[in-house]
């Protein structure tokens, strides 16, 4: 619409020597969703709070369910 692209992020989080993507936390909760026998096609919003002392992504999926991604 209108001539415009969607625009590719990367976000990299940091902490001391430790770095993850955003990429390898959104692959992590996918294969954790499909592992529960649910399709990806169903997650609708997806929030992330990623706490780097415990390097865990605390995630809510469609505003209810939650997933904690140890990484």
């Amino acid at each position: 619409m209108w001539g415009v692209k969607i625009m590719k992020n990367n976000l990299f989080i940091q902490f001391n020597s430790y770095e993850v993507s955003e990429d390898h936390i959104i692959k992590a909760l996918k294969e954790n969703w499909l592992a529960q026998g649910k399709r990806v096609k169903d997650m609708k919003n997806v929030s992330i709070y990623f706490k780097v002392e415990d390097k865990t992504a605390y995630c809510v999926i469609n505003g209810k369910e939650h997933i904690d991604i140890a990484l």
